[in-house]
């Protein structure tokens, strides 16, 4: 019963920051404890080809507890080699919403204009 209280515990929060991450103008992809940010801005006037060679900024933040069974929100790195596990660096306790979605935005931003 508790796993699945923690597991829909995550999912709710996982949903809350999708449609926060949304409102910042962002695509996201949900899936089971973790969901995938992407700035589609990158790709935009690509051609089909540009599109799939690169597909834009993208992050994975998956929601876990930390040692002491707190909720919180970790950033997902790719590991040393291609069939490496994601490394996971803690981003913020999952209750701190507002600043992850800023965090993650402000990370896939692109600056406006010219370099």
């Amino acid at each position: 019963m508790a796993e699945r209280e923690v597991s829909t515990g995550v999912s709710t929060l996982l949903a809350l920051l999708e449609a926060r991450l949304r409102a910042f103008g962002l695509a996201v992809a949900v899936g089971e404890s973790s969901l995938i940010a992407r700035n589609i801005r990158e790709s935009e006037g690509a051609t089909a080809a540009g599109r799939a060679m690169n597909p834009g900024l993208r992050q994975e933040v998956t929601c876990q507890p930390d040692a002491a069974g707190v909720p919180w929100w970790f950033w997902v790195w790719q590991g040393p080699t291609r069939d490496a596990p994601g490394e996971l660096e803690p981003l913020c306790p999952a209750a701190n919403l507002e600043w992850a979605a800023e965090r993650i935005t402000r990370v896939l931003a692109m600056p406006e204009g010219p370099p």
